[in-house]
């Protein structure tokens, strides 16, 4: 792992969060752990989500549990938080309010996570960091 942040051997120890090395990868992984959570509509599940369960770092090593990881979230459904608290909110109110709630989760919270998902694409094509 130390060689992540050497140049000789293609590390960049001035880049540490977008550089291409074993380090950032493993460092990616531990998103893998938590797919579930993601509250991104446009998220896709890669190679590597639902099967892992572990990762440990340790100086100049990471430990790499493999296993079943498919445990649900409870605030996140099919990547979208704002389904997630609009069903909690009809279980807890009832359906008196339902327009209500509709329109403030199923519209509202959807156009602000459409309006972050592009300023944080412009920020990417900004910066040249994909």
């Amino acid at each position: 792992m130390q060689t992540s942040y050497i140049h000789f051997f293609h590390g960049n120890p001035f880049d540490l969060k977008y550089a291409n090395t074993h380090m950032n990868f493993f460092k990616h992984l531990t998103d893998s752990l938590n797919y579930q959570e993601i509250a991104n509509p446009f998220y896709v599940k890669k190679k590597y989500d639902s099967k892992i369960t572990n990762v440990s770092f340790y100086h100049n090593l990471v430990v790499i549990q493999k296993g079943v990881n498919n445990k649900e979230s409870n605030l996140v459904l099919n990547h979208s938080y704002e389904n997630q608290r609009y069903l909690t909110r009809l279980s807890q109110k009832g359906s008196k309010n339902k327009l209500k709630y509709y329109i403030k989760y199923k519209i509202f919270y959807r156009l602000y996570t459409l309006l972050l998902f592009f300023v944080n694409l412009v920020k990417k094509i900004i910066l040249l960091r994909f």
